[in-house]
């Protein structure tokens, strides 16, 4: 994953200095698919603990960490859309009807925005546990094509996480900031 990936990504979303439009794409390219392929993940971890837990005991390691992960990436996307996304389109609409915008307001956001952010560095970690435990496990020198394609479908998910939390954590706190910014001027 690349800077200049990013900003393709960024540049392709239409009308990109808007809240809304880069909230709604992100729910609809990141949040919505993420759901369905973290219950994919979960089968196939669970399939390979069933199948192989009694040769690979980290197995049973990596389906507890995969499920505390799952559970808190949940929470984390369904706190943004419930709470840090509507806040941001309520701030977008109030300064798009000239509103007066309450500083208690700005500052909720950018609370908020810091705590996921740092949600977002903490699902590195869980990444780096069970990848670790993965690649490490001796069940890789087995030729075992579903951990194979575990370990394949894991990192493609991890960058593409990586990618949403970067366009989150980089584009629209910055865009958020500089309207926080010209509204306190």
């Amino acid at each position: 994953m690349t800077l200049v990936k990013i900003k393709e990504i960024i540049d392709s979303i239409p009308n990109n200095k808007s809240f809304s439009s880069i909230i709604d794409f992100i729910i609809k390219n990141y949040h919505s698919p993420s759901r369905i392929k973290l219950i994919e993940l979960e089968k196939k971890i669970d399939f390979l603990e069933q199948k192989f837990w009694e040769k690979y005991e980290e197995l049973k390691e990596v389906k507890i960490l995969f499920s505390q992960y799952y559970n808190s990436y949940i929470n984390h996307i369904n706190k943004e859309e419930d709470f840090l996304f509507k806040k941001i389109k309520e701030l977008e609409e109030k300064i798009n009807n000239n509103e007066e915008v309450l500083e208690k307001e700005l500052i909720s956001i950018e609370i908020d925005l810091k705590k996921q952010n740092i949600e977002h560095e903490e699902f590195e970690i869980y990444w780096a546990n069970f990848l670790w435990l993965l690649l490490n496990s001796k069940i890789k020198n087995e030729n075992i094509k579903e951990y194979e394609e575990l370990v394949k479908q894991l990192e493609d998910f991890r960058i593409e996480s990586m990618i949403h939390s970067k366009i989150e954590s980089y584009y629209l706190d910055i865009l958020v900031l500089d309207a926080i910014y010209k509204i306190k001027k």
